[in-house]
């Protein structure tokens, strides 16, 4: 996707980093999106108590208040369970994303349009208590610069 996407002049992209993305996100948020889908309370209390579970680190216990347990086989789920409205929303304002759990690239038809999308994202992420990585998101003309997105690198031609 995209390739097709470059060939058809999406050569500005917002190139997306979240930071902390699996360590901060809200439980809360994330279980009000798990319950719309899934009415099984069993299952609901399952995952709360995965989210829960104690971390024993450098001989201490604690108990997590947001993010979710990194490295676990449910992780990816939970990631794109919570980014799906984002995708909705870019998709809705005609934007092309392509995402891999946290790992995004808004590719647009101009730096203008790059910059809405930023800033739709950066609007986006306030409310979902996420943040942007200062340093590592930025927009890039891929008509002048190559960009790296999970391990390949695109560049013009």
């Amino acid at each position: 996707m995209m390739e097709k996407l470059l060939e058809a002049g999406y050569m500005h992209m917002v190139d997306a980093d979240l930071k902390g993305y699996f360590d901060t996100i809200d439980h809360d948020i994330l279980m009000a999106l798990i319950e719309t889908k899934v009415p099984d309370g069993r299952v609901l209390d399952l995952l709360r108590q995965m989210l829960k579970q104690g971390i024993f680190d450098d001989g201490t216990t604690w108990t997590p208040e947001e993010g979710s347990p990194q490295g676990s086989v449910i992780s990816p789920l939970l990631s794109n369970i919570y980014l799906t409205p984002l995708d909705h929303l870019l998709a809705e304002h005609g934007f092309e994303m392509v995402r891999y759990a946290d790992d995004f690239v808004v590719l647009c038809r101009s730096r203008a349009e790059a910059e809405a999308a930023l800033e739709l994202i950066r609007s986006w992420l306030a409310e979902a208590r996420l943040t942007l990585h200062p340093t590592k998101t930025h927009i890039v003309d891929a008509a002048s610069a190559g960009f790296d997105f999970l391990g390949y690198h695109f560049e013009r031609g």
